[in-house]
């Protein structure tokens, strides 16, 4: 998954402003990923310019520009919902010492 997929899945619930795609992807997985500002800003560009969200027009007070999903950014999203997940290999290092080999080694010396 990527950060595109995620602000579209978040977009896909309404209207939301990069403050708020940013507040709603630290409550949801920032135990997991983390997302700055710094990305997300340039990326509502690129994903404006690719067509997939457009820019909704704003009382003259907001200062926060909302954004939402075209179609053809709800068909992006269902596109990546419904493709298969490819199996990750994990390799994590803590693993190592839970597994049965290092301890017989050590029993062996």
């Amino acid at each position: 998954m990527s950060l595109r997929e995620a602000l579209l899945g978040l977009l896909a619930s309404g209207p939301k402003s990069g403050y708020d795609l940013k507040r709603e992807f630290d409550r949801s997985a920032a135990h997991a990923w983390n997302a700055n500002s710094s990305q997300i800003y340039p990326l509502l560009r690129d994903m404006q310019a690719d067509g997939l969200i457009v820019e909704i027009s704003q009382p003259e007070d907001s200062r926060r520009n909302k954004y939402e999903l075209t179609e053809r950014g709800r068909q992006e999203l269902s596109d990546w919902l419904c493709s298969p997940v490819e199996p990750r290999t994990r390799r994590d290092p803590c693993l190592l010492y839970t597994s049965p080999e290092p301890t017989r080694l050590l029993s062996n010396s």
